[in-house]
Protein backbone atom coordinates (compact mmCIF):
# COMPACT_ATOMS: atom_id res chain seq x y z
CA UNK A 1 0.00 0.00 0.00
CA UNK A 2 2.76 2.09 1.21
CA UNK A 3 4.76 1.80 -2.49
CA UNK A 4 1.50 2.37 -4.35
CA UNK A 5 0.89 5.70 -2.54
CA UNK A 6 5.01 6.81 -3.03
CA UNK A 7 4.13 5.79 -6.88
CA UNK A 8 1.34 8.61 -7.13
CA UNK A 9 3.32 11.22 -5.59
CA UNK A 10 5.38 10.24 -8.69
CA UNK A 11 3.07 12.04 -11.18
CA UNK A 12 4.85 14.19 -13.87
CA UNK A 13 2.25 17.34 -12.13
CA UNK A 14 4.14 16.97 -9.03
CA UNK A 15 7.32 16.08 -10.53
CA UNK A 16 7.22 19.36 -12.51
CA UNK A 17 6.89 21.63 -9.66
CA UNK A 18 10.52 20.40 -8.83
CA UNK A 19 10.95 20.99 -12.42
CA UNK A 20 9.72 24.64 -12.82
CA UNK A 21 11.36 25.60 -9.45
CA UNK A 22 15.03 24.15 -10.97
CA UNK A 23 14.46 26.44 -14.10
CA UNK A 24 13.67 29.13 -12.40
CA UNK A 25 16.26 29.04 -9.61
CA UNK A 26 19.00 28.87 -12.91
CA UNK A 27 17.29 31.37 -15.18
CA UNK A 28 19.38 34.50 -15.68
CA UNK A 29 16.75 36.74 -16.16
CA UNK A 30 13.11 37.38 -14.82
CA UNK A 31 12.13 36.89 -18.00
CA UNK A 32 13.29 35.62 -21.69
CA UNK A 33 11.57 35.45 -25.22
CA UNK A 34 7.92 34.93 -24.73
CA UNK A 35 6.21 31.38 -25.97
CA UNK A 36 3.25 31.58 -27.98
CA UNK A 37 0.10 30.72 -26.24
CA UNK A 38 -1.05 27.94 -29.09
CA UNK A 39 2.20 26.56 -28.25
CA UNK A 40 1.91 26.62 -24.60
CA UNK A 41 -1.64 24.90 -25.15
CA UNK A 42 -0.08 22.31 -27.08
CA UNK A 43 2.43 21.75 -24.70
CA UNK A 44 0.24 21.69 -21.64
CA UNK A 45 -2.09 20.11 -23.14
CA UNK A 46 0.58 16.48 -24.11
CA UNK A 47 1.67 16.64 -20.46
CA UNK A 48 -2.33 16.33 -19.56
CA UNK A 49 -2.44 13.04 -21.81
CA UNK A 50 1.17 11.84 -20.46
CA UNK A 51 0.11 12.71 -17.09
CA UNK A 52 -3.36 10.75 -17.41
CA UNK A 53 -0.82 7.93 -19.13
CA UNK A 54 1.30 7.72 -15.82
CA UNK A 55 -1.59 7.28 -13.78
CA UNK A 56 -2.83 4.18 -15.95
CA UNK A 57 0.57 2.51 -15.74
CA UNK A 58 0.47 3.01 -12.01
CA UNK A 59 -3.31 2.18 -11.61
CA UNK A 60 -2.32 -1.16 -13.82
CA UNK A 61 0.50 -1.86 -11.85
CA UNK A 62 2.95 -1.28 -14.84
CA UNK A 63 6.71 -1.84 -13.70
CA UNK A 64 8.21 -0.93 -17.16
CA UNK A 65 7.40 2.49 -19.03
CA UNK A 66 6.80 5.08 -16.20
CA UNK A 67 10.77 6.17 -16.41
CA UNK A 68 10.17 6.96 -20.35
CA UNK A 69 6.80 8.63 -19.85
CA UNK A 70 8.15 10.60 -16.89
CA UNK A 71 11.04 11.58 -19.03
CA UNK A 72 9.14 12.77 -21.80
CA UNK A 73 6.53 14.70 -20.11
CA UNK A 74 9.45 16.64 -18.20
CA UNK A 75 11.22 17.32 -21.52
CA UNK A 76 8.17 18.66 -23.08
CA UNK A 77 7.33 21.35 -20.33
CA UNK A 78 11.32 22.29 -19.84
CA UNK A 79 11.83 23.30 -23.00
CA UNK A 80 9.10 26.65 -22.96
CA UNK A 81 10.06 27.21 -19.67
CA UNK A 82 13.49 27.49 -19.71
CA UNK A 83 12.52 29.54 -23.13
CA UNK A 84 10.33 31.92 -21.80
CA UNK A 85 12.63 32.01 -17.98
CA UNK A 86 15.43 32.91 -20.53
CA UNK A 87 17.56 29.50 -19.13
CA UNK A 88 18.48 28.88 -22.59
CA UNK A 89 21.03 26.53 -21.79
CA UNK A 90 18.23 24.31 -20.90
CA UNK A 91 16.15 24.03 -24.16
CA UNK A 92 18.28 21.23 -25.53
CA UNK A 93 18.13 19.28 -22.42
CA UNK A 94 14.31 19.23 -22.38
CA UNK A 95 14.43 18.15 -26.01
CA UNK A 96 17.08 15.41 -24.51
CA UNK A 97 14.75 14.05 -21.92
CA UNK A 98 11.84 14.28 -24.31
CA UNK A 99 13.38 12.12 -27.01
CA UNK A 100 14.83 10.16 -24.27
CA UNK A 101 11.54 9.52 -22.93
CA UNK A 102 9.88 8.45 -25.95
CA UNK A 103 12.98 6.25 -27.16
CA UNK A 104 12.21 4.04 -23.60
CA UNK A 105 8.84 3.58 -24.29
CA UNK A 106 9.24 2.28 -27.63
CA UNK A 107 11.95 0.10 -26.23
CA UNK A 108 9.36 -1.29 -23.61
CA UNK A 109 6.89 -1.69 -26.14
CA UNK A 110 8.83 -3.46 -28.37
CA UNK A 111 10.65 -5.41 -25.56
CA UNK A 112 6.72 -6.27 -24.52
CA UNK A 113 5.45 -7.82 -28.23
CA UNK A 114 8.54 -9.47 -28.19
CA UNK A 115 7.67 -11.29 -25.17
CA UNK A 116 3.88 -11.45 -26.24
CA UNK A 117 4.95 -13.36 -29.54
CA UNK A 118 7.50 -15.46 -28.23
CA UNK A 119 4.86 -16.68 -25.90
CA UNK A 120 2.13 -17.44 -28.42
CA UNK A 121 4.90 -19.12 -29.93
CA UNK A 122 5.75 -21.32 -26.64
CA UNK A 123 1.89 -21.70 -26.41
CA UNK A 124 1.56 -23.00 -29.58
CA UNK A 125 4.17 -25.72 -29.79
CA UNK A 126 2.86 -26.86 -26.22
CA UNK A 127 -0.60 -27.32 -27.52
CA UNK A 128 0.82 -29.09 -30.56
CA UNK A 129 3.00 -31.64 -28.82
CA UNK A 130 0.49 -32.46 -26.48
CA UNK A 131 -2.10 -33.95 -29.56
CA UNK A 132 -1.99 -37.66 -29.63
CA UNK A 133 -0.15 -38.21 -32.99
CA UNK A 134 3.48 -39.09 -32.55
CA UNK A 135 5.43 -36.71 -34.83
CA UNK A 136 8.30 -34.03 -34.54
CA UNK A 137 9.46 -31.41 -36.69
CA UNK A 138 12.96 -30.51 -37.83
CA UNK A 139 14.54 -27.24 -39.37
CA UNK A 140 16.07 -27.95 -43.03
CA UNK A 141 19.92 -28.85 -41.07
CA UNK A 142 17.54 -31.84 -39.39
CA UNK A 143 17.53 -30.27 -36.06
CA UNK A 144 14.29 -31.58 -33.86
CA UNK A 145 12.69 -28.50 -32.76
CA UNK A 146 9.32 -29.61 -31.51
CA UNK A 147 7.89 -33.69 -31.12
CA UNK A 148 5.00 -34.20 -29.24
CA UNK A 149 4.29 -35.81 -26.33
CA UNK A 150 3.34 -39.36 -27.58
CA UNK A 151 6.45 -39.66 -30.00
CA UNK A 152 8.56 -39.12 -26.50
CA UNK A 153 6.74 -41.86 -24.82
CA UNK A 154 7.40 -44.38 -27.88
CA UNK A 155 10.82 -43.76 -28.01
CA UNK A 156 11.16 -43.29 -24.30
CA UNK A 157 13.14 -40.15 -23.94
CA UNK A 158 12.84 -36.79 -21.92
CA UNK A 159 12.02 -33.63 -24.18
CA UNK A 160 15.00 -31.76 -23.59
CA UNK A 161 17.29 -35.33 -24.48
CA UNK A 162 15.40 -34.76 -27.99
CA UNK A 163 14.62 -31.43 -28.99
CA UNK A 164 18.06 -29.96 -30.90
CA UNK A 165 19.85 -33.80 -32.08
CA UNK A 166 19.81 -34.59 -35.67
CA UNK A 167 16.38 -36.63 -36.68
CA UNK A 168 18.70 -38.82 -38.81
CA UNK A 169 20.00 -40.73 -35.22
CA UNK A 170 16.61 -43.15 -35.82
CA UNK A 171 14.77 -41.94 -38.97
CA UNK A 172 16.66 -40.77 -42.09
CA UNK A 173 14.49 -38.62 -44.81
CA UNK A 174 13.13 -40.66 -47.38
CA UNK A 175 12.33 -43.84 -44.51
CA UNK A 176 8.45 -44.83 -45.41
CA UNK A 177 8.52 -47.06 -42.31
CA UNK A 178 10.42 -47.23 -39.25
CA UNK A 179 10.70 -49.78 -36.22
CA UNK A 180 10.27 -48.53 -32.75
CA UNK A 181 10.22 -50.89 -29.69
CA UNK A 182 8.43 -54.05 -31.52
CA UNK A 183 6.06 -52.32 -33.87
CA UNK A 184 6.60 -51.29 -37.25
CA UNK A 185 5.89 -47.51 -38.18
CA UNK A 186 4.43 -45.55 -41.32
CA UNK A 187 6.32 -42.31 -41.96
CA UNK A 188 4.53 -39.42 -43.58
CA UNK A 189 7.15 -36.72 -44.25
CA UNK A 190 5.78 -33.08 -45.44
CA UNK A 191 7.62 -29.87 -46.12
CA UNK A 192 5.70 -27.18 -43.96
CA UNK A 193 6.43 -23.55 -43.73
CA UNK A 194 8.50 -23.71 -46.37
CA UNK A 195 11.67 -24.53 -44.38
CA UNK A 196 10.97 -27.26 -42.11
CA UNK A 197 10.27 -30.97 -42.15
CA UNK A 198 7.15 -32.57 -40.56
CA UNK A 199 7.29 -36.70 -39.48
CA UNK A 200 4.18 -38.00 -38.69
CA UNK A 201 4.53 -42.03 -37.58
CA UNK A 202 0.97 -44.26 -38.08
CA UNK A 203 1.07 -47.65 -36.73
CA UNK A 204 1.30 -50.45 -39.83
CA UNK A 205 -2.03 -52.49 -39.75
CA UNK A 206 -1.16 -55.61 -38.94
CA UNK A 207 -2.26 -58.40 -41.57
CA UNK A 208 -4.63 -61.53 -40.40
CA UNK A 209 -4.99 -64.44 -42.10
CA UNK A 210 -7.98 -65.60 -42.87
CA UNK A 211 -8.85 -68.84 -40.96
CA UNK A 212 -12.39 -70.90 -41.51
CA UNK A 213 -13.08 -71.22 -37.56
CA UNK A 214 -14.78 -68.13 -35.83
CA UNK A 215 -12.04 -65.42 -34.78
CA UNK A 216 -12.12 -63.41 -32.01
CA UNK A 217 -9.97 -60.31 -31.21
CA UNK A 218 -8.79 -57.72 -29.10
CA UNK A 219 -10.33 -54.14 -31.21
CA UNK A 220 -8.48 -52.04 -28.24
CA UNK A 221 -5.36 -53.60 -30.51
CA UNK A 222 -6.07 -55.01 -33.62
CA UNK A 223 -5.74 -52.34 -36.70
CA UNK A 224 -7.86 -54.86 -39.12
CA UNK A 225 -11.20 -56.55 -38.29
CA UNK A 226 -10.36 -60.11 -39.83
CA UNK A 227 -13.55 -61.15 -41.60
CA UNK A 228 -13.74 -57.54 -43.22
CA UNK A 229 -10.42 -56.19 -43.84
CA UNK A 230 -11.26 -53.22 -43.05
CA UNK A 231 -9.74 -50.97 -40.03
CA UNK A 232 -11.65 -51.27 -36.64
CA UNK A 233 -13.12 -48.37 -35.26
CA UNK A 234 -10.66 -47.37 -32.56
CA UNK A 235 -7.92 -47.66 -34.87
CA UNK A 236 -9.98 -45.44 -37.35
CA UNK A 237 -11.25 -42.77 -34.93
CA UNK A 238 -7.20 -42.51 -34.55
CA UNK A 239 -6.68 -41.40 -37.78
CA UNK A 240 -9.27 -39.53 -38.53
CA UNK A 241 -8.69 -37.08 -36.00
CA UNK A 242 -4.75 -37.11 -37.21
CA UNK A 243 -6.19 -36.37 -40.80
CA UNK A 244 -8.42 -33.97 -39.31
CA UNK A 245 -5.76 -32.04 -37.64
CA UNK A 246 -3.85 -31.55 -40.39
CA UNK A 247 -6.65 -30.38 -42.19
CA UNK A 248 -7.23 -27.51 -39.72
CA UNK A 249 -3.82 -26.90 -39.23
CA UNK A 250 -2.04 -26.84 -42.51
CA UNK A 251 -5.42 -26.69 -44.91
CA UNK A 252 -4.97 -30.31 -46.08
CA UNK A 253 -8.38 -31.37 -48.04
CA UNK A 254 -10.04 -34.50 -46.59
CA UNK A 255 -13.01 -36.28 -47.76
CA UNK A 256 -15.15 -38.20 -45.76
CA UNK A 257 -17.65 -40.40 -46.94
CA UNK A 258 -20.44 -43.15 -45.57
CA UNK A 259 -22.02 -45.98 -47.44
CA UNK A 260 -24.59 -48.17 -46.80
CA UNK A 261 -25.94 -51.68 -48.35
CA UNK A 262 -29.82 -52.00 -48.12
CA UNK A 263 -30.62 -55.55 -47.67
CA UNK A 264 -33.80 -56.97 -48.36
CA UNK A 265 -35.17 -59.15 -44.68
CA UNK A 266 -35.45 -62.40 -46.01
CA UNK A 267 -31.38 -61.91 -46.17
CA UNK A 268 -30.92 -60.56 -43.25
CA UNK A 269 -32.50 -63.88 -42.04
CA UNK A 270 -30.91 -66.63 -43.79
CA UNK A 271 -27.41 -64.69 -43.70
CA UNK A 272 -26.57 -64.18 -47.16
CA UNK A 273 -26.71 -60.58 -46.09
CA UNK A 274 -23.93 -60.81 -44.26
CA UNK A 275 -22.04 -62.88 -46.82
CA UNK A 276 -21.87 -60.28 -49.20
CA UNK A 277 -21.49 -57.65 -47.02
CA UNK A 278 -18.22 -59.00 -46.29
CA UNK A 279 -17.08 -59.34 -49.88
CA UNK A 280 -18.06 -55.53 -50.86
CA UNK A 281 -15.82 -54.76 -47.87
CA UNK A 282 -13.14 -57.27 -48.88
CA UNK A 283 -13.29 -55.93 -52.90
CA UNK A 284 -13.37 -51.99 -51.47
CA UNK A 285 -10.42 -52.92 -48.81
CA UNK A 286 -8.48 -53.83 -51.87
CA UNK A 287 -9.27 -50.44 -54.27
CA UNK A 288 -8.48 -48.06 -52.29
CA UNK A 289 -5.28 -46.02 -52.10
CA UNK A 290 -2.44 -46.96 -49.29
CA UNK A 291 -3.41 -43.60 -47.71
CA UNK A 292 -7.08 -44.03 -47.76
CA UNK A 293 -8.56 -46.34 -44.75
CA UNK A 294 -12.07 -47.60 -44.41
CA UNK A 295 -14.69 -48.76 -41.66
CA UNK A 296 -17.34 -50.80 -40.75
CA UNK A 297 -19.08 -48.54 -38.27
CA UNK A 298 -22.80 -50.12 -37.84
CA UNK A 299 -24.89 -52.44 -39.24
CA UNK A 300 -24.01 -52.69 -43.05
CA UNK A 301 -22.19 -49.15 -43.33
CA UNK A 302 -19.09 -48.43 -44.08
CA UNK A 303 -16.95 -45.46 -43.60
CA UNK A 304 -14.99 -44.46 -46.14
CA UNK A 305 -11.82 -41.37 -45.40
CA UNK A 306 -9.60 -40.10 -48.24
CA UNK A 307 -6.90 -37.84 -47.47
CA UNK A 308 -5.74 -35.13 -49.65
CA UNK A 309 -8.44 -35.61 -51.80
CA UNK A 310 -10.62 -33.23 -53.17
CA UNK A 311 -14.30 -33.62 -53.45
CA UNK A 312 -14.33 -34.12 -57.29
CA UNK A 313 -11.67 -36.55 -57.13
CA UNK A 314 -13.64 -38.11 -53.91
CA UNK A 315 -16.61 -38.17 -55.96
CA UNK A 316 -14.83 -40.15 -58.68
CA UNK A 317 -13.27 -43.29 -56.71
CA UNK A 318 -17.03 -43.47 -54.87
CA UNK A 319 -18.41 -43.92 -58.54
CA UNK A 320 -15.78 -46.48 -58.92
CA UNK A 321 -16.45 -48.42 -55.20
CA UNK A 322 -20.12 -48.58 -56.69
CA UNK A 323 -19.59 -50.38 -59.39
CA UNK A 324 -17.53 -52.79 -57.36
CA UNK A 325 -20.59 -53.39 -55.86
CA UNK A 326 -22.41 -54.28 -58.90
CA UNK A 327 -19.55 -56.27 -60.25
CA UNK A 328 -20.12 -58.57 -57.32
CA UNK A 329 -23.61 -59.67 -58.02
CA UNK A 330 -22.78 -62.92 -59.84
CA UNK A 331 -21.44 -64.31 -56.85
CA UNK A 332 -23.88 -62.84 -54.15
CA UNK A 333 -26.77 -62.87 -55.94
CA UNK A 334 -28.80 -61.09 -53.32
CA UNK A 335 -27.01 -58.02 -54.48
CA UNK A 336 -29.43 -57.41 -56.86
CA UNK A 337 -32.61 -56.56 -54.62
CA UNK A 338 -29.68 -54.46 -52.53
CA UNK A 339 -30.25 -50.45 -52.73
CA UNK A 340 -26.76 -48.79 -51.94
CA UNK A 341 -26.77 -45.37 -50.98
CA UNK A 342 -24.07 -42.61 -49.81
CA UNK A 343 -23.23 -39.19 -48.80
CA UNK A 344 -19.89 -37.74 -48.89
CA UNK A 345 -18.46 -34.10 -47.15
CA UNK A 346 -15.52 -32.68 -48.12
CA UNK A 347 -13.11 -30.16 -46.32
CA UNK A 348 -10.68 -27.93 -48.23
CA UNK A 349 -9.92 -25.53 -45.98
CA UNK A 350 -8.87 -25.14 -42.47
CA UNK A 351 -12.17 -22.84 -41.26
CA UNK A 352 -14.83 -25.10 -40.00
CA UNK A 353 -13.07 -28.89 -39.40
CA UNK A 354 -15.16 -30.90 -37.13
CA UNK A 355 -14.09 -33.51 -34.68
CA UNK A 356 -14.30 -37.37 -35.89
CA UNK A 357 -17.53 -37.81 -33.58
CA UNK A 358 -18.83 -34.82 -35.35
CA UNK A 359 -18.31 -36.11 -39.35
CA UNK A 360 -19.62 -39.28 -38.23
CA UNK A 361 -22.72 -37.76 -36.95
CA UNK A 362 -23.15 -35.55 -40.01
CA UNK A 363 -22.64 -38.43 -42.72
CA UNK A 364 -25.08 -40.65 -40.87
CA UNK A 365 -27.90 -37.98 -40.40
CA UNK A 366 -27.33 -36.94 -44.42
CA UNK A 367 -27.75 -40.87 -45.30
CA UNK A 368 -30.77 -41.08 -42.98
CA UNK A 369 -32.16 -38.17 -44.71
CA UNK A 370 -31.18 -39.80 -48.04
CA UNK A 371 -32.81 -42.97 -46.93
CA UNK A 372 -35.87 -41.11 -45.95
CA UNK A 373 -36.44 -39.42 -49.39
CA UNK A 374 -35.65 -42.81 -51.47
Amino acid sequence: MGQSILRWITLPPVVSIATISFVRFMSLSESGPSVHPAIWALVWMMFILLSILYGLFIHHHFEAGLTGVQFLAQGIILCPLALSYGATMFEWVGVIMAASGAIALMTTYHQGQMRYVHAAIRDREQAESSIPVPFLVTGDDGIIVNVSSMMLDLLGVKRDDLVGQNVGGFLAPGDHEVDIGEKTWLVDQKIIDGDKYYFQLSEKPVEVVHVETPITYDESITFTDPVTQLQTMPYAMSRLEEELYRTKRYGYPLTGALMRLMFPESAEIDGSARNAFNAVCNAIRDNIRFSDFAANTSDYDILLIFPDCSKSTADTILIRLLGLVNSLRSAHAVLYDTTTLNVFLAFEHMDSVPTPTELIDQLKSAISSKYLLN
